[in-house]
């Protein structure tokens, strides 16, 4: 069996992994993305040589004069592009910083939410001990226990009353001159009309046979109304019995050192709700920062597709390609040398967009594993699996089953299915002598009770850890 919170902690330390994984393979993109810019470069300067040496001067000038304003445009754009690059990593590592410190305070948060539920069920089992023997509690418990049992049975009588309104009704509430005559008030002192409107309605009435019907409508309608007022009213009374009980429990609870804990556990809870909203930002950022980065790396940013265009434009016109056929038919000694520098360009290049597409094809899958695991790890959070009392019975959840989908053996949902159904509470310490579900607040005296549902605490406004994120 595994706790909630270790196996939050593993698919989070498993997500940091995919990250660092994610950023070494975008840091290659990036190097092989540069690497191809600087190798046109080269390749024009290599251009620029065979210019120098093949065409007289007035020729050779021009050439080299297109090729060298190309060469510095497109050095200019990367070296500007650059500080960019710089500038995007580092939002996004601060992004990832403050994600693991945020993880850590939440996982110290939850340790001391699980350290603080011990103490407070310990503290419970004791105080149900002592006043196991008190008097002047069992005499109050059986006062809020007899008025819980009279509450349900006066529910009961009130829904039959509500349903048999509702089938009952049905045939008068079907006819339409009924209803009308029902509605205006007729035959009661609340009816208000004219001498004409008066003769029509009392013409209606007798077609329909108002006033022998109205008696028994009105008694469908009322019992149900005052039955329901009648329960409320024992519920209120209830409630004030209720507060006598759990004032000798909160008595009990605090002489044994429970004291305070209840009101612990509800702040550290909207702590940690604080924290889930943060991680929802913060993920929200680094989503975008990544969107932005991994452009830049593929080198589909404008500013890459600027200084390639302008290095491949300059290679492209026809003095360069008759440059290039007429030194490969009449090759010099320094011709030969430069051509070679040329052609292991293209073998350079080519190397590159291989590097290049490997990578791209490894950052998507990463990356599509990365989101998947921080949608799952965002589910685990909001349903509070790594809350007080929740575990998981197979170890492996976050063992092979983890592993098989790094692996992409399966996808997240189905491994957020597998979560799902592996996950376990344990009850938690009820209400001294049971709780009285029928009495408004009756579920005992032992606040911030763990759930694996949504639990107490509110949201976090105004809530601050002395940590900025």
């Amino acid at each position: 069996m595994i706790s909630g919170r270790n196996a939050l902690s593993s698919i989070e330390q498993a997500l940091a992994d995919l990250r660092r994984e994610e950023n070494d393979v975008k840091g290659r993109l990036q190097a092989a993305t540069e690497r191809l810019a600087a190798v046109q470069a080269e390749q024009t300067d290599a251009y620029q040589d065979l210019a120098r040496f093949r065409l007289d001067d007035h020729a050779g000038k021009a050439l080299r004069g297109r090729l060298d304003t190309s060469a510095k445009r497109a050095r200019q754009l990367l070296a500007e592009r650059k500080d960019v690059v710089a500038e995007i990593t580092a939002r996004r590592e601060k992004v990832e910083t403050d994600l693991e410190k945020l993880a850590q305070l939440r996982t110290d948060r939850t340790k001391a939410l699980e350290a603080a539920g011990e103490k407070l069920d310990a503290a419970s089992a004791e105080a149900e001990n002592v006043l196991a023997d008190n008097e002047a509690w069992q005499k109050q418990h059986a006062i809020v226990e007899a008025a819980a049992k009279v509450i349900g049975e006066a529910e009961r009588k009130a829904e039959t009353a509500e349903s048999d309104r509702k089938e009952k009704g049905a045939p008068y509430e079907a006819d339409p001159l009924f209803m009308y005559l029902w509605e205006r008030g007729y035959g009661t002192s609340r009816y208000k009309a004219g001498n004409i409107a008066r003769m029509l309605d009392a013409w209606v009435a007798g077609l329909v046979r108002y006033q022998d019907a109205r008696p028994n409508y009105a008694m469908l309608t009322e019992i149900p109304k005052r039955l329901r007022e009648h329960v409320e009213k024992m519920k209120e009374k209830a409630q004030g019995e209720l507060a006598k009980l759990k004032a000798l429990e909160k008595d009990a609870l605090e002489r044994v050192g429970g004291a305070g804990l209840d009101v612990q556990m509800a702040k550290l809870r909207t702590e940690i709700h604080a924290f889930d909203k943060r991680f929802g930002e913060l993920n929200g950022e680094l989503d975008r920062l990544r969107a932005e980065e991994d452009r830049v790396a593929s080198g589909e940013d404008e500013t890459f597709n600027a200084a390639v265009a302008a290095l491949g434009d300059s290679l492209k016109d026809d003095d360069t390609r008759r440059l290039w056929k007429e030194a490969k038919q009449t090759p010099s000694p320094e011709d030969e040398r430069i051509l070679e520098r040329i052609e292991k360009t293209y073998d350079d290049m080519h190397d590159c967009d291989m590097v290049i597409e490997t990578a791209r094809k490894d950052l998507r899958r990463i990356s599509r594993r990365r989101d998947e695991l921080t949608e799952v790890a965002q589910d685990f959070r909001r349903r509070r699996y790594d809350d007080y009392g929740s575990n998981f019975a197979d170890d492996a959840i976050i063992g092979s089953v983890l592993g098989e989908f790094l692996r992409g053996g399966m996808s997240g949902r189905d491994y957020w299915s597998r979560i799902e159904r592996g996950h376990r509470h344990a009850p938690r310490r009820g209400p001294i002598g049971g709780g009285f579900p029928g009495i408004p607040g009756g579920g005992g005296p032992w606040g911030g009770g763990g759930g694996g549902g949504d639990f107490g605490g509110g949201g976090g406004d105004g809530f601050s850890t002395g940590d900025t994120f």
